[in-house]
């Protein structure tokens, strides 16, 4: 005869992973949920566009990555024609050089926190304020940009943008959660309709440093902002216009 507490027993140990199971399925239930390229922009294949500036990049391909996350981001830059950008996350300012080089007449509001303003944890870089863009400088492109030198967290967009102007915005400073909505429910309500917020390092297999990001997008999904993962990238997106989530794509 079995003893009385042995079922019991049982499925006292394998409660560890019943919770671990349940926590796994109810972040797949708030997956982001993929759109391509070709879907946002309606072109069969990607523009061509000048050979990158390489000087500080730190996006892939250029990395150690199979994701394409710079021609992509490209490809979106094109497609928008953006007269003016917001980036969150400066660092020595190479995504600023080749937007300003691939849009002439755009102007780029940048922002970083020098080391002393910093805080989160997963940040790439920490710099000084001397070295914060110092390749869009190098480039001659610091009079299509406005550094701003803070915190994203202690950020007030309203003493930059009166209303919704923006045509594309880049979330990539600090990716913790919490940093990345801070960051985008601050971007969000100065873009355009029709315009574009990018999230960077948010990848479905939530490896490294892309959990706090993709986190974060699975959250603001579930509050009702329409996110989805870009296809082949670690970047996710917003456009401003785009359907409630779950009814169809856009094209």
């Amino acid at each position: 005869m079995k003893p009385k507490n042995l079922v019991p027993l049982q499925i006292r140990k394998l409660r560890p992973e019943l919770v671990a199971l349940t926590r796994r399925l109810r972040w797949w239930r708030l997956r982001l949920p993929t759109v391509t390229l070709q879907e946002i922009t309606g072109w069969p294949a990607p523009r061509s566009h000048p050979e990158p500036i390489l000087d500080g990049i730190c996006m892939p391909p250029y990395t150690s990555s199979s994701l394409d996350d710079f021609d992509s981001l490209m490809s979106i830059v094109q497609w928008l024609q953006p007269t003016t950008v917001l980036e969150l996350g400066t660092a020595r300012g190479n995504t600023v050089a080749n937007i300003c080089r691939l849009m002439p007449s755009a102007h780029v509001y940048s922002v970083d926190a020098p080391t002393e303003k910093l805080s989160g944890k997963l940040t790439t870089y920490q710099l000084k304020e001397e070295q914060i863009g110092s390749v869009y400088r190098k480039y001659g492109y610091g009079d299509r940009v406005t550094q701003i030198l803070e915190n994203t967290l202690c950020l007030d967009l309203s003493s930059y943008f009166s209303g919704p102007v923006l045509d594309l915005g880049i979330v990539d400073a600090c990716h913790d959660a919490e940093f990345v909505i801070n960051d985008f429910l601050k971007v969000q309500p100065f873009v355009r309709h029709g315009g574009v917020v990018l999230l960077h390092d948010t990848h479905p297999s939530m490896g490294r440093h892309y959990h706090g990001s993709y986190r974060a997008c699975m959250l603001l999904r579930h509050q009702g902002h329409d996110i989805r993962y870009l296809a082949g990238t670690s970047w996710a997106l917003w456009i401003n216009g785009w359907p409630s989530p779950g009814t169809r794509t856009p094209h």
